[in-house]
């Protein structure tokens, strides 16, 4: 069997149980940064190591030989008498989910592949994902897994492609129906155009909720990204991503973030030991409580530059989203 998954952890768990076969971890966000319309799986993956490796998630040769490595593992699939995809139900693994269905979709059926998504398991209040179980639990879970139809591949292709359109249309499209074969798709897509400006005062979710957390008088970098992570319906967002978003706020012509004593914020992978990077306290700015309360807007302040899929958001161009109304805005 070849087993597809998040990352290593759950391949750690595989091994430790006894789950039979070989592993691959896909290693990922594709809800950060570029992913553009591509006529291969290797084009995609050399764009997504050069981003990845401009974010400080490592050397890009190293990321691209990662990739390299992934990817042709994948080209293999038909060696193995079975492929088994676990994913979760957030944003993060859907994501992944979409593109290694998407992938698979057109290729020869030679081989059985069969899906393990997870949103749930007995005992676990709230479950936050693979990570929580234990190695025989993940051998419980192999007993699970269901057959890949085409209704499963020709959903995935549809949002895949949706996801990596140069504008956001498609994507909110996906929220018109339900897609009965992916059942978490919906909230993630909707998780994710909540990372689009908003339409009120310009933030992103994620942003929105780090100013709060902050007005509420929780400083540091650790626990501001703790009462994040407890807000979240479903969590996707790790936590090296999460220092980008707050150095984000604390940048710009005008930053709603700062750090008390007026030092840079610092964050990994910077040499910076855990101690000093959580001794940081941030406070908001005028302009941060402004925009908190709806009295400014983020678009105007800050200079915008980032990707949601295939869309690129800048300060000339910008899609904003509608929470209340669940809609796009496009403004110039």
């Amino acid at each position: 069997m070849l087993h597809i998954t998040n990352g290593d952890i759950a391949v750690e768990r595989m091994r430790d149980g006894g789950v039979r076969g070989e592993y691959l971890a896909w290693r990922d966000v594709l809800h950060e940064g570029p992913v553009p319309t591509t006529a291969t799986l290797e084009e995609l993956s050399a764009i997504r190591a050069r981003y990845l490796a401009e974010s400080g998630y490592g050397d890009e040769a190293s990321i691209a030989a990662q990739f390299t490595s992934r990817d042709a593992l994948l080209s293999r699939y038909a060696e193995y008498e079975e492929v088994v995809l676990w994913f979760e139900h957030d944003l993060y693994d859907q994501l992944q989910l979409l593109q290694v269905l998407d992938w698979l979709g057109p290729q020869p059926q030679r081989v059985p592949i069969s899906l393990i998504v997870v949103g749930s398991y007995p005992g676990i209040d709230r479950f936050l994902g693979l990570g929580q179980l234990t190695p025989a639990q993940f051998v419980g879970l192999l007993e699970t897994r269901i057959p890949a139809t085409r209704d499963h591949f020709d959903a995935a292709c549809r949002a895949w492609a949706a996801f990596r359109q140069a504008t956001p249309v498609a994507l909110a499209g996906l929220l018109a129906s339900e897609v009965p074969p992916l059942p978490y798709l919906r909230d993630a897509v909707l998780r994710l155009l909540e990372e689009l400006p908003s339409a009120g005062n310009g933030l992103l979710l994620t942003e929105r909720s780090a100013l709060a957390i902050v007005a509420q008088g929780i400083e540091r970098p650790g626990e501001i990204f703790s009462e994040l992570q407890s807000l979240e319906q479903r969590p996707f967002l790790g936590d090296w991503s999460f220092w980008r978003t707050l150095a984000g706020l604390t940048r710009g012509p005008e930053p709603l973030l700062a750090v008390k004593g007026k030092q840079a914020f610092r964050h990994p992978p910077a040499e910076l030991d855990a101690p000093a990077f959580d001794s940081q306290r941030l406070t908001l700015t005028r302009a941060g409580q402004e925009v908190l309360e709806n009295r400014g807007d983020a678009v105007k302040l800050q200079t915008i530059d980032r990707w949601l899929g295939g869309t690129h958001l800048r300060s000339n161009a910008v899609w904003r989203w509608d929470g209340e109304k669940q809609r796009l805005m496009a403004l110039s």
